[in-house]
C-alpha cells in the first residue's frame, strides 16, 4: 500500500493567487466516514475508530484503490489510499498501458491520416475533434478529463492519453538505437541526451537551481586542478612507465568530468525523471542497458528498478 499524508487538522493552508491576493483555509479533523473499494466477496474489515463505521462499501472493479476521503481543504477534492508503485497490481497496470502504447505503432499513422482529412471537415465539430487529436498527438500534452462540477460538460479527449506515452517511447527508442560505441560514461551522456530530446517533447521543464551557478564553478576549478596536473606530468623526461600509466588514468578521469560538467549545464532546466516513470517503457532502457553492456543503475535509481521489476527480464533484442 502507498504512503498517505493527512494535513493535521486546524493547520493554516495559504494559497497565494497573486501579488496581493492570498487565500487561506483551516484544515478540520477528516470524517472517519470514509469510502471503501472491495471485491463483492471479500470480507470487510471493521472500521478502527471505536464507535464508527464506513460512510459506504464500494464494489467496484474498475479502481484500485482501497479507502478515500473528502479533502477538508479543497472540499470538492477525494483523497485516496492506492497501491505502492512497487505492488503488483500497480505494475501490471503499467504493463498493460506500455504495451497498449507499442501497439499504437501498428495504427499510428491510418489515425493520423485521418484526423488530418478530418480537420478539413464541414462539420464544425469533427473539425474541431480532429484539430484537438493532432495537437495531442504532435505536441504530445498530457490529455486529462478532469474538471469541476460547475465547467461545462465537455467533451474530454482523456481516452486518448495513450498519444503521449507512445510518442515518449517510440523517440526514446529511435534515438537509443544510435547510440555510439564508447565507454559506460559516454553512452550513459548518450542516454542522457535521449531522455532529454523526450522531456522537451513532453514540456517537462525547471527552473534552473540556485546552487547550480556554484556548483558548475567548484567543477570548473576540479577540472582545471586536473588539467594542471596532467601538464606537469607530461613533462617528465624520459617518461617512465608509471608516469605514463597516471596520465593515461587521469585522462579518462578528465574526459569523464569533462562530460559530466556539460551533461549538468545542459540538462539545468530539464526534468528527466518525469517521462522516466511515467511515460517511457522500462524495457526499452531495460533492452538498452543490457545490449550496451551498461548497468542499469547507471539510469535507474533503486527505486524505478522496484517500481518496473516486471520488465527486468525482456530480451536485450526488445524493440518498442
Amino acid at each position: 500500500v502507498g504512503h498517505v499524508t493527512l494535513i493535521p487538522p486546524h493547520t493554516i493552508h495559504f494559497d497565494f493567487l497573486g501579488k496581493d491576493s492570498i487565500r487561506y483555509d483551516q484544515s478540520h479533523e477528516v470524517d472517519p466516514v470514509a469510502y471503501k473499494s472491495f471485491g463483492r466477496f471479500m470480507e470487510v474489515p471493521a472500521c478502527p475508530i471505536p464507535g464508527e463505521k464506513w460512510g459506504e462499501v464500494r464494489h467496484d472493479r474498475t479502481v484500485t484503490w482501497l479507502a478515500g476521503w473528502k479533502d477538508t481543504i479543497n472540499t470538492k477534492d477525494w483523497k485516496y489510499v492506492q497501491f505502492a508503485a512497487t505492488s503488483s497490481i500497480k505494475g501490471e497496470s503499467d504493463q498493460k498501458k506500455y504495451e497498449k502504447a507499442r501497439k499504437l505503432k501498428d495504427f499510428i499513422e491510418r489515425i493520423r491520416k485521418d484526423y488530418r482529412a478530418k480537420m478539413k471537415d464541414a462539420d464544425n465539430k469533427i473539425a474541431q475533434m480532429a484539430t484537438a487529436t493532432y495537437l495531442i498527438d504532435k505536441l504530445a500534452l498530457r490529455a486529462g478529463g478532469e474538471k469541476d462540477e460547475d465547467l461545462a460538460d465537455t467533451v474530454g479527449c482523456c481516452t486518448l492519453r495513450v498519444f503521449r506515452t507512445y510518442n515518449a517511447s517510440i523517440t526514446l527508442s529511435r534515438l537509443l538505437k544510435e547510440t555510439p560505441e564508447g565507454t559506460v560514461a559516454q553512452k550513459k551522456s548518450h542516454y542522457d541526451s535521449a531522455n532529454k530530446e523526450v522531456a522537451i517533447l513532453c514540456n517537462h521543464q525547471k527552473g534552473e537551481s540556485k546552487a547550480h551557478a556554484g556548483q558548475m564553478q567548484k567543477l570548473t576549478e576540479k577540472k582545471d586542478q586536473m588539467e594542471a596536473e596532467l601538464k606537469e606530468l607530461q613533462k617528465e623526461k624520459p617518461m617512465s612507465a608509471k608516469t605514463e600509466n597516471k596520465i593515461r588514468g587521469l585522462k579518462e578521469r578528465l574526459s569523464k568530468h569533462m562530460l559530466s560538467m556539460s551533461m549538468k549545464e545542459e540538462l539545468k532546466t530539464v526534468s528527466l525523471g518525469t517521462s522516466k516513470i511515467n511515460y517511457l517503457d522500462p524495457r526499452i532502457t531495460v533492452a538498452w542497458c543490457k545490449r550496451n553492456e551498461v548497468p542499469l543503475a547507471t539510469v535507474y535509481p533503486k527505486t524505478l528498478v522496484e517500481k518496473f521489476n516486471w520488465a527486468m527480464e525482456v530480451e536485450p533484442e526488445f524493440d518498442f
